[in-house]
């Protein structure tokens, strides 16, 4: 074999060999991402609102539920960022909950956090009248407003 045609041999195989590694790095890296940390619930009337902190390659978060410890089993939903709204939930129950990240493949799944939601007995989003409240406080049970 002539020099020249040596030299272009090994180009063409070095050139398919970066290629190679470039095509089978993503693939071999998926499964990579760690489990979520930080995972807190805060349990509202009729939803349970998770929080987390973000995975590092993660494109996405899966939430899984169970009733009790050893069976979160049931994918309640998917998030691309790190929190997610359970509003699938009964009052009075408590519910388990695991987060995966997830890049193409699911990775392990966090510390299980635990919630009851309870009936509330005025709504979340109801706000109190400050003026209103001020008044009250400062009128006290013997005086009105009239």
């Amino acid at each position: 074999m002539r020099p020249a045609t040596r030299r272009l041999w090994r180009l063409k195989t070095a050139l398919l060999a970066a290629l190679a590694v470039l095509l089978v790095a993503p693939i071999l890296a998926r499964g990579a991402v760690t489990a979520p940390d930080g995972v807190s619930a805060i349990a509202l009337g009729g939803k349970v609102s998770l929080a987390w902190q973000p995975v590092g390659g993660a494109i996405s978060y899966r939430v899984y539920r169970g009733t009790s410890a050893g069976s979160i089993n049931t994918q309640v939903g998917t998030s691309a960022t790190p929190s997610f709204t359970d509003t699938t939930v009964a009052n009075g129950t408590a519910y388990y909950y695991a987060v995966r990240g997830d890049d193409g493949t699911q990775g392990p799944a966090s510390k299980p956090v635990q919630a009851t939601p309870r009936a509330t007995r005025w709504s979340e989003s109801s706000s109190i009248n400050a003026s209103t409240a001020a008044y009250s406080c400062m009128a006290g049970p013997f005086l009105s407003r009239e």
